[in-house]
Protein backbone atom coordinates (compact mmCIF):
# COMPACT_ATOMS: atom_id res chain seq x y z
CA UNK A 1 0.00 0.00 0.00
CA UNK A 2 1.17 3.61 -0.61
CA UNK A 3 2.25 5.33 1.94
CA UNK A 4 2.81 8.68 0.70
CA UNK A 5 0.33 11.17 2.48
CA UNK A 6 0.60 13.43 -0.99
CA UNK A 7 -0.95 10.72 -3.37
CA UNK A 8 -4.21 8.65 -2.96
CA UNK A 9 -4.44 5.44 -1.70
CA UNK A 10 -7.07 4.38 -4.63
CA UNK A 11 -6.62 4.82 -8.33
CA UNK A 12 -9.37 6.99 -9.47
CA UNK A 13 -8.39 7.34 -13.04
CA UNK A 14 -7.56 3.57 -14.11
CA UNK A 15 -11.55 3.20 -14.82
CA UNK A 16 -13.40 -0.49 -14.79
CA UNK A 17 -11.35 -4.19 -14.95
CA UNK A 18 -10.24 -4.93 -18.77
CA UNK A 19 -11.87 -7.58 -20.24
CA UNK A 20 -10.46 -11.11 -20.25
CA UNK A 21 -7.34 -10.93 -23.12
CA UNK A 22 -7.19 -6.69 -22.70
CA UNK A 23 -4.57 -4.54 -21.13
CA UNK A 24 -5.90 -1.67 -18.56
CA UNK A 25 -5.46 1.73 -20.23
CA UNK A 26 -4.36 4.11 -17.21
CA UNK A 27 -5.94 7.27 -18.69
CA UNK A 28 -9.58 5.54 -19.58
CA UNK A 29 -12.41 7.15 -18.39
CA UNK A 30 -10.19 9.74 -16.33
CA UNK A 31 -12.27 12.85 -17.69
CA UNK A 32 -15.42 10.92 -16.73
CA UNK A 33 -13.97 9.97 -13.27
CA UNK A 34 -13.32 13.00 -12.31
CA UNK A 35 -16.12 15.18 -13.83
CA UNK A 36 -16.51 18.04 -11.29
CA UNK A 37 -14.02 17.41 -9.15
CA UNK A 38 -10.82 19.43 -7.51
CA UNK A 39 -7.63 17.44 -9.14
CA UNK A 40 -4.66 18.38 -8.04
CA UNK A 41 -1.33 16.93 -9.22
CA UNK A 42 1.00 15.08 -6.81
CA UNK A 43 4.00 16.90 -6.97
CA UNK A 44 2.47 20.29 -7.07
CA UNK A 45 0.50 19.12 -3.88
CA UNK A 46 4.10 18.19 -2.37
CA UNK A 47 5.48 21.77 -3.44
CA UNK A 48 2.57 23.12 -1.58
CA UNK A 49 2.57 21.97 1.33
CA UNK A 50 6.23 22.35 1.42
CA UNK A 51 5.54 25.95 1.26
CA UNK A 52 2.89 25.75 3.64
CA UNK A 53 4.72 24.40 6.33
CA UNK A 54 7.66 26.71 5.87
CA UNK A 55 5.20 29.56 6.32
CA UNK A 56 4.03 27.50 9.26
CA UNK A 57 7.29 27.56 10.79
CA UNK A 58 8.13 31.21 10.13
CA UNK A 59 4.93 31.89 11.94
CA UNK A 60 3.57 33.68 8.91
CA UNK A 61 0.31 31.41 8.13
CA UNK A 62 -2.86 33.53 7.01
CA UNK A 63 -5.79 33.45 6.00
CA UNK A 64 -4.97 32.11 1.88
CA UNK A 65 -2.54 29.63 3.55
CA UNK A 66 -5.57 28.33 5.71
CA UNK A 67 -7.36 28.27 2.76
CA UNK A 68 -4.74 26.24 0.77
CA UNK A 69 -4.56 23.78 3.34
CA UNK A 70 -8.26 23.40 2.81
CA UNK A 71 -8.04 23.18 -0.58
CA UNK A 72 -5.42 20.55 -0.50
CA UNK A 73 -7.40 18.67 2.14
CA UNK A 74 -10.79 18.44 0.09
CA UNK A 75 -8.89 17.69 -3.61
CA UNK A 76 -8.17 14.42 -4.77
CA UNK A 77 -3.99 13.82 -5.25
CA UNK A 78 -3.23 12.35 -8.90
CA UNK A 79 0.27 11.03 -9.91
CA UNK A 80 2.07 13.66 -12.44
CA UNK A 81 1.75 11.59 -14.73
CA UNK A 82 -2.07 10.28 -14.48
CA UNK A 83 -3.38 13.80 -14.88
CA UNK A 84 -5.91 14.99 -17.47
CA UNK A 85 -3.28 17.38 -19.57
CA UNK A 86 -6.81 20.02 -19.40
CA UNK A 87 -6.07 20.08 -15.61
CA UNK A 88 -5.35 23.47 -14.49
CA UNK A 89 -1.39 23.25 -12.05
CA UNK A 90 1.17 25.56 -11.49
CA UNK A 91 3.05 26.60 -14.41
CA UNK A 92 -0.13 26.89 -16.68
CA UNK A 93 -1.36 29.04 -18.45
CA UNK A 94 -4.73 29.02 -18.09
CA UNK A 95 -7.47 31.59 -19.41
CA UNK A 96 -10.91 32.18 -17.68
CA UNK A 97 -13.61 34.81 -17.94
CA UNK A 98 -15.13 36.48 -14.83
CA UNK A 99 -18.56 36.48 -14.50
CA UNK A 100 -20.90 38.20 -14.82
CA UNK A 101 -18.74 41.32 -16.18
CA UNK A 102 -17.68 38.92 -19.08
CA UNK A 103 -14.04 40.07 -18.79
CA UNK A 104 -11.66 37.31 -20.01
CA UNK A 105 -8.16 37.30 -18.65
CA UNK A 106 -5.08 34.84 -19.55
CA UNK A 107 -2.77 33.87 -16.48
CA UNK A 108 -0.03 31.78 -15.31
CA UNK A 109 -0.43 29.92 -11.70
CA UNK A 110 2.75 30.25 -10.12
CA UNK A 111 4.20 29.78 -6.53
CA UNK A 112 3.71 33.50 -4.65
CA UNK A 113 7.51 33.93 -5.06
CA UNK A 114 7.30 34.39 -8.46
CA UNK A 115 4.06 36.35 -8.68
CA UNK A 116 4.26 38.85 -11.01
CA UNK A 117 0.85 41.15 -11.80
CA UNK A 118 2.66 43.14 -15.18
CA UNK A 119 3.68 39.31 -16.42
CA UNK A 120 0.61 38.03 -15.73
CA UNK A 121 1.95 35.11 -13.23
CA UNK A 122 -1.02 34.95 -10.64
CA UNK A 123 0.49 33.51 -7.18
CA UNK A 124 -1.84 30.26 -6.17
CA UNK A 125 -2.67 32.02 -2.61
CA UNK A 126 -4.10 34.30 -4.27
CA UNK A 127 -8.06 34.07 -3.94
CA UNK A 128 -8.01 34.04 -7.75
CA UNK A 129 -5.08 31.20 -8.15
CA UNK A 130 -6.75 29.22 -5.47
CA UNK A 131 -10.49 29.38 -7.59
CA UNK A 132 -8.39 28.11 -10.59
CA UNK A 133 -6.08 25.61 -9.39
CA UNK A 134 -7.54 21.47 -10.10
CA UNK A 135 -10.35 22.91 -12.36
CA UNK A 136 -10.77 22.33 -16.28
CA UNK A 137 -12.24 24.23 -19.07
CA UNK A 138 -16.03 24.27 -18.30
CA UNK A 139 -15.93 24.32 -14.83
CA UNK A 140 -16.41 27.47 -12.64
CA UNK A 141 -15.16 28.09 -9.59
CA UNK A 142 -15.82 31.28 -6.96
CA UNK A 143 -12.60 33.44 -5.88
CA UNK A 144 -13.68 35.68 -3.02
CA UNK A 145 -11.69 38.69 -3.48
CA UNK A 146 -10.18 40.71 0.03
CA UNK A 147 -12.87 43.17 0.10
CA UNK A 148 -15.28 40.45 0.37
CA UNK A 149 -16.04 40.83 -3.56
CA UNK A 150 -17.14 37.23 -5.02
CA UNK A 151 -15.90 36.64 -8.66
CA UNK A 152 -17.17 33.70 -10.54
CA UNK A 153 -14.88 32.69 -12.67
CA UNK A 154 -15.41 30.52 -15.80
CA UNK A 155 -12.65 28.37 -17.29
CA UNK A 156 -12.28 28.61 -20.87
CA UNK A 157 -8.79 27.35 -22.22
CA UNK A 158 -5.90 25.63 -19.74
CA UNK A 159 -2.42 25.39 -21.97
CA UNK A 160 1.02 23.40 -21.66
CA UNK A 161 3.51 24.37 -19.06
CA UNK A 162 5.53 27.15 -19.20
CA UNK A 163 9.02 27.11 -19.01
CA UNK A 164 10.73 29.35 -16.45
Amino acid sequence: MNTNPLVSNTNPVAGPAPLAGQARDPLAGSARAFAGELLIRAGDAGELRRLLDTLEHLNRTDRAAEAMDELLESARIVEDRLLPEDIVTLDTLVEYRELPSGTTRAITLVLPHLADAAQGRVSVLSPVGRALLGRKPGQQSEAVLANEKRLRLDILTVGGQVAD
